[in-house]
């Protein structure tokens, strides 16, 4: 049976006393088409340094002398490492074997199994590797996307344009530029403002009716009116509307030109 991934070298952390059953063990992911990188607990020690290095798997004996099955779990857990980790189990009985399972399972490992049971083993690492990394996966893309909001920050901050983000007609974020252009201070006196209150009052009801009919799927959409700015004066505005987010949540990007 074949794992997938076959060119990714498996990391992977065996709790098991005997030389040779992790030998055993290995040769039966190497058999199953994975290059693999093993290291063979000893204490807790030994499972606290090589935590401080990146691992894929750990499957754990039924019984260890130098390091309970438990213990490791408990281990891997307090450090807040998300290394899948399987357990081994050993019964005299189908309903002993039932119970080892479930209490691993609800000790908190991944999955847990029959000594002997080798193909179920690559199929539960199988899919435990390809859920790995998947989270993996998921957790760059989240900091791509963090890395990406700051510089549309600094983007937004530096930019000539006004520039605003508003939700149900309310000011959620204005740049530098869009203060300035109203006249205002301090971001802080638009913040939670509602935008018609920037508008000449004979255009207001056009604005307001244009928020309530335009939805984010539009695209974009442009509007002209009357700007107040903070001391009264007026200035004649083309806004330009389109569908954005702000925070993870849905808005209405606003790009007002004088």
């Amino acid at each position: 049976m074949a794992i997938e991934n076959k060119k990714k070298t498996l990391h992977l952390l065996i709790l098991e006393d005997s030389q040779n059953e992790a030998e055993r063990l290995v040769s039966l992911f190497r058999n199953g088409g994975h290059a693999t990188r093993v290291h063979r607990l000893t204490s807790v020690d030994d499972l606290n340094e090589v935590l401080q290095q990146s691992w894929d798997l750990l499957i754990a004996s039924p019984h260890s002398e130098n390091l309970s099955p438990t213990d490791a779990l408990s281990t891997v857990h307090r450090q807040g490492k998300d290394l899948p980790f399987i357990q081994l189990v050993k019964g005299e009985s189908l309903e002993e074997i039932g119970d080892l399972i479930a209490e691993a399972m609800d000790m908190g490992a991944q999955d847990a199994l029959p000594v002997d049971a080798d193909e179920h083993l690559l199929l539960a690492a199988n899919r435990e590797l390809r859920n790995l990394e998947e989270r993996r996966a998921r957790r760059a893309a989240e900091i791509a996307l963090r890395e990406a909001e700051k510089r549309c920050q600094l983007l937004l901050e530096s930019s000539v344009d006004a520039i605003a983000y508003v939700h149900d007609g309310m000011h959620i974020y204005e740049n530098k530029a869009y203060v300035e252009l109203f006249g205002y201070t301090d971001a802080d006196d638009i913040a939670g403002m509602p935008m018609i209150d920037l508008v000449k009052g004979s255009d207001q009801a056009a604005v307001k009716d244009f928020l309530k009919n335009y939805h984010l799927g539009d695209g974009h959409a442009e509007l002209t009116c009357t700007g107040v700015r903070e001391d009264g004066s007026q200035f004649r505005a083309r806004i330009v509307f389109s569908p954005a987010t702000y925070d993870g949540e849905p808005c209405i990007q606003v790009v007002i030109r004088a």
